[in-house]
């Protein structure tokens, strides 16, 4: 068999790759006699400007997938990287990072995350009912929400401590 008919491809599950022949579909995890990884490359990079009926039907097959699990690859990585929020630790009196998806917590910023993004999506969240969102997502609005009721009633008490000490004092309230 010629190795021009040999494609090199990853398996994400073993971390490996395994070679698939384009015309008669066998799969080997073994290196094919004669392997050329310049040539094969080669050999998809000229295929990948024809459209899937001009490639010939294998190499056509093996294009076609590839360009899935690209997209599908790239979608679950803005997926992750859109599941991150960032949330304020008043002990540390610092932010942390969240995942509202795998729960994943961490001290510092996902690579490209962007606060701005991230406060976009929660407003735009916050005016759904809870059971729309996604757990995650929806256990921080409901936090977000709960922890703004919780500082409001302390800003009151405090407004109401203050007003109590002026008026203690002789001064008009609200001055």
């Amino acid at each position: 068999m010629s190795s021009d008919e040999w494609s090199r491809v990853y398996d994400q599950s073993t971390e490996s790759y395994y070679y698939w022949n384009i015309l008669t579909y066998e799969v080997s995890w073994e290196e094919p006699l004669h392997w050329n990884a310049a040539e094969a490359a080669q050999r998809e990079r000229k295929a990948a400007g024809l459209s899937i009926g001009d490639a010939p039907e294998g190499l056509a097959m093996l294009l076609a997938t590839r360009k899935i699990q690209s997209i599908f690859r790239s979608r679950r990585a803005r997926k992750i990287l859109h599941s991150w929020s960032h949330v304020y630790d008043p002990n540390t009196e610092s932010y942390y990072y969240w995942n509202t998806i795998s729960y994943e917590v961490a001290w510092e910023p996902p690579p490209g995350y962007s606060i701005a993004d991230a406060n976009k999506r929660e407003r735009d969240a916050a005016g759904l009912g809870i059971e729309q969102l996604p757990h995650g997502l929806g256990l921080l609005v409901a936090t977000r929400k709960l922890q703004g009721a919780w500082r409001r009633k302390k800003a009151r008490q405090k407004s109401r401590e203050y007003n109590a000490a002026r008026a203690a004092e002789g001064a008009p309230e609200g001055t």
